[in-house]
């Protein structure tokens, strides 16, 4: 009660929005940031999708799944992770491109 009163007055009431709303984007950014999955090596992933023009045997690895042997920088964009398939090939990949299975 004493907060709605506190609300409805100019000055408090302008001052406790901006706190409320303040507090409410933490809340999301930090649901958003809990929700976040980790990659690490030895994890299964699936191709999703592809970024950029690549060739045809890049091309040929979408919608397979392999496992994470290393990560590699990128140009300053991010971080790749370097996939293993069953066929033995590996060849990196954007983190956007890769799904955890």
């Amino acid at each position: 009660m004493i907060l709605e009163r506190l609300m409805t007055e100019d000055h408090w009431g302008v001052y406790l929005r901006r706190i409320y709303i303040k507090l409410r984007i933490g809340l999301l950014n930090y649901r958003l940031v809990k929700t976040v999955e980790v990659m690490e090596i030895g994890q299964k992933v699936k191709v999703c999708r592809l970024r950029d023009r690549v060739n045809s045997d890049v091309a040929g690895k979408l919608g397979k799944v392999g496992v994470i042997k290393n990560f590699k920088m990128t140009d300053g964009s991010g971080v790749g992770a370097v996939v293993q398939f069953d066929d033995k090939t590996a060849t990196w990949f954007f983190e956007d491109e890769l799904k955890l299975i």
